[in-house]
């Protein structure tokens, strides 16, 4: 049975996650984790959870979470179901979201990776389709890998 979590769940499982660190990926890892194997949740419930949490969130952010109809979790399956396909432009690229976003987590050694996306592309002069997100923690040097429809690279983080 899915977990249906209400406004005081998604600030516990916030809280819980807050546990693991100060590292945005990690504390983004342990919401996965706290959620257990089946849940969801709206994102007008979401959006109320985390600035209840005090977490702030970009007007980009903002703008995308108020296009969110539901988010569901299933194993290691995301889905984000949104009201219509978005184009938001964030830190001047533009993306293409939706109509339903979703991907698969996996876990290595070193990191954890969003892999078979489907659901988002950004634009470079051409639309770009996102297929993995890979995020390394290798002794306290963070990158992530972006792999594409046109190949790969590796951005260290700060």
């Amino acid at each position: 049975m899915s977990w249906i979590l209400s406004v005081e769940d998604v600030r516990q499982v916030i809280e819980q996650a807050k546990t693991s660190g100060a590292d945005p990926a990690r504390v983004v890892i342990g919401l996965f984790e706290g959620l257990g194997d089946s849940a969801s949740v709206t994102g007008a419930v979401l959006a109320q959870g985390l600035q209840e949490s005090g977490i702030a969130l970009a007007s980009e952010a903002q703008n995308i979470l108020a296009g969110i109809m539901t988010i569901e979790k299933s194993g290691d399956q995301l889905q984000l179901v949104l009201r219509s396909t978005l184009q938001p432009t964030v830190r001047g690229t533009e993306l293409r979201l939706g109509p339903t976003v979703s991907a698969v987590i996996q876990r290595s050694p070193d990191g954890t990776a969003l892999a078979e996306i489907t659901g988002i592309a950004v634009n470079k002069f051409i639309w770009i389709e996102i297929q993995r997100l890979q995020f390394h923690d290798n002794a306290g040097k963070r990158s992530v890998r972006v792999d594409t429809n046109f190949g790969g690279r590796v951005f260290v983080l700060p």
